[in-house]
């Protein structure tokens, strides 16, 4: 953390931790992916010929 010129604490992310959080972001919406076309699969079976 670094010092603003008003006494407040600036947070930085390093590489490292920025990495992460992007790959921990992505895992959720694939996540969520996988958790909506379980959900929707039988409605899409329904309305087919």
């Amino acid at each position: 953390m670094t010092s603003t010129g008003d006494g407040r604490q600036a947070h930085r992310i390093s590489g490292n931790t920025r990495w992460l959080v992007v790959m921990c972001i992505c895992q959720l919406f694939i996540m969520l992916v996988f958790i909506n076309y379980s959900a929707v699969l039988p409605c899409c079976a329904r309305s087919g010929p």
